[in-house]
C-alpha cells in the first residue's frame, strides 16, 4: 500500500470519529435537567412538595387533595392543579352564617374562606313589623342591631279615663274595670 493511500486512510478514520455524533445519554430524572419525556425535574426536591414534581419527574394529577383539607361552608379542601400548584379553593362570597341573628344583622359572607360578619344593618333600616297605620309606624333598626317598634306619638298612650256615668254602672254590674285610648284630635 502507497503511504498516501494509508495516510488519507488513517484521517478518514480519524475525522470520522471526531465528527461522528455521541451516543444518546441516558435519561436521568433527578438530575435537575428536563429532559425529553419528564413532565419537570427539580433534582433534589423531586418529591419533597404535595403538589410539586414527584420522584418519576411527573406532577400529581389535577384534583389531588394537598394544603387544608379543611371542609366549611365558606372553605372546600385545596387541590393539585396538575401544573405544581396547591390551589386553595374558597367558596365563593355568596350568604353564610345565622340568619336567624334578627332583622337588623347584616348578611354575612364567605370571603377568603372564612364566614366574614357583616355587622348590623343600618340605623333606620326597616325590620320586623312594617304595618303602617294611624297609631304605629313600621319598625326600624337601632344603632344596636335592635328591631324597635315605633309607635307614632300623636297617639299618645293608653289612659285609663273616667268614662260616662252609665258605663260606670256597668262595668261596676259586671264586675270589671273599663280603660279607654285618649287621642290628640288637631
Amino acid at each position: 500500500m502507497r503511504p498516501q493511500t494509508t495516510l488519507a486512510l488513517l484521517l478518514g478514520l480519524l475525522a470520522a470519529k471526531i465528527w461522528a455524533p455521541a451516543p444518546a445519554a441516558a435519561q436521568v430524572c433527578g438530575n435537575g435537567v428536563q429532559e425529553a419525556g419528564e413532565q419537570c425535574d427539580t433534582g433534589p426536591a423531586n418529591g419533597t412538595t404535595e403538589c410539586g414534581c414527584s420522584l418519576a419527574c411527573d406532577f400529581p394529577f389535577s384534583g389531588n387533595p394537598c394544603g387544608s383539607q379543611s371542609d366549611t361552608l365558606c372553605d372546600d379542601p385545596d387541590t393539585c392543579d396538575g401544573a405544581g400548584v396547591c390551589v386553595p379553593n374558597h367558596a365563593p362570597a355568596y350568604a353564610c352564617g345565622d340568619e336567624a341573628q334578627g332583622d337588623c344583622f347584616a348578611t354575612d359572607y364567605c370571603g377568603g374562606g372564612v364566614c366574614v360578619d357583616s355587622g348590623f344593618e343600618p340605623v333606620g333600616q326597616g325590620c320586623g313589623d312594617e304595618s303602617d297605620t294611624q297609631c304605629d309606624n313600621p319598625d326600624t333598626c337601632t344603632a344596636g342591631g335592635i328591631c324597635a317598634a315605633n309607635p307614632d306619638p300623636i297617639c299618645g298612650p293608653i289612659i285609663p279615663a273616667l268614662p260616662p256615668l252609665g258605663a260606670v254602672l256597668l262595668a261596676a254590674a259586671l264586675g270589671g274595670v273599663t280603660a279607654f285610648r285618649l287621642r290628640r284630635v288637631s
